[in-house]
């Protein structure tokens, strides 16, 4: 399968800045593909 690591097992993601550019979609596609994303921002 696509965006699978080693031997099948999914990558745990974290992104920095999540809410806004990039890495929002970032954080989306990788979640999209099956990643467990870790997503955090400032309030």
């Amino acid at each position: 399968m696509a965006g699978l690591g080693v031997s099948g097992m999914t990558k745990a993601i974290l992104i920095t800045g999540a809410t806004s550019g990039i890495r929002r979609a970032a954080t989306v596609e990788f979640a999209a593909g099956g990643h467990q994303v870790f997503a955090t921002y400032r309030s």
